[in-house]
């Protein structure tokens, strides 16, 4: 005799407010991007966990002429935690402003894209 399959689990909906919100903050050559993924205050239950991550940091390598670090405090963020740093590629406009947020900011994960082979 086979087991009755019991009825299937309502899927959990995406709160109305669960907003991914993407920042293009000018750096001076470019843009930086600060995305923060919704929280939904349940830490550790795999959903919403509130990530932030920062793709670039543009090419000042000062805190006083960095303009990603001011804008991240401005937001509420002083001293946060980022889930993951990413370089696009190592080169001197998106490199030297992402390692000064790192004198402030922690970060989880550094990834550094490479944009051609070395050999």
């Amino acid at each position: 005799m086979q087991p009755t399959p019991g009825p299937s689990p309502e899927p959990e909906l995406i709160p109305a407010d669960a907003f991914l919100e993407v920042h293009f903050v000018d750096v001076g050559q470019g843009d930086a991007i600060w995305i923060l993924t919704h929280d939904d205050g349940v830490d550790g239950n795999g959903r919403f966990e509130g990530y932030s991550i920062v793709i670039d940091g543009g090419p000042y390598s000062a805190d006083h002429s960095n303009p990603l670090l001011p804008y991240i405090e401005e937001q509420g963020h002083h001293a946060a935690e980022i889930e993951a740093l990413i370089i696009t590629h190592p080169h001197s406009d998106h490199y030297y402003g992402a390692e000064t947020i790192s004198h402030t900011l922690t970060f989880n994960i550094i990834m550094i894209l490479a944009s051609q082979v070395l050999r």
